[in-house]
């Protein structure tokens, strides 16, 4: 997961600053100290600075969120669960990335997508596996598996988990 330190970085990069004051300035923050305090990820961005990061860095604000939720934890199996949550979220995003936007091309175009609509308005038609790819399904069953590695289908019993807790 990302840290403040990183997320600092890239506002440095994107912006062409050379401080991480003045990176973290032009989000409105005015102490140098809980700066350097970020830097040295000792404490993380509260929820309002986190959303502002991530509109700044034209990233998902959900990604920042939860990186300062896993930054923040001090219980090792709770800042797990939260590395959990975070990477299933991103696989959910990106499978449906795959599966509702790529896959649609344009008729010119039907040998590179899953989904071809055909351009002629008064047809309504659509091709469904039309001359597709092997690639779509190869990026699509890659994802389903990033996912299932994220969530698995197996989980320890109840008594095996309370086992571990009490170890």
């Amino acid at each position: 997961m990302k840290t403040t330190a990183d997320y600092i970085d890239a506002l440095r990069v994107k912006f062409n600053l050379d401080s991480d004051f003045k990176a973290m300035n032009m989000l409105g923050v005015k102490h140098r100290q809980q700066v350097s305090e970020w830097r040295k990820l000792h404490s993380a961005f509260g929820e309002e600075l986190s959303i502002k990061v991530a509109d700044a860095l034209e990233i998902d604000r959900a990604e920042v969120l939860l990186a300062m939720q896993v930054q923040k934890e001090s219980n090792t199996e709770i800042k797990k669960l939260w590395e959990r949550i975070a990477t299933l979220s991103m696989g959910v995003a990106a499978a449906l990335l795959v599966a509702f936007a790529l896959p649609f091309t344009s008729a010119d175009d039907m040998q590179y997508g899953l989904i071809a609509l055909t351009a002629a308005p008064s047809s309504g038609s659509l091709y469904i596996m039309s001359n597709a790819q092997f690639i779509n399904w190869a990026v699509f069953l890659g994802l389903f598996a990033l996912m299932l590695r994220a969530y698995p289908l197996h989980h320890p019993s109840p008594k095996k988990r309370q086992d571990k807790l009490s170890a």
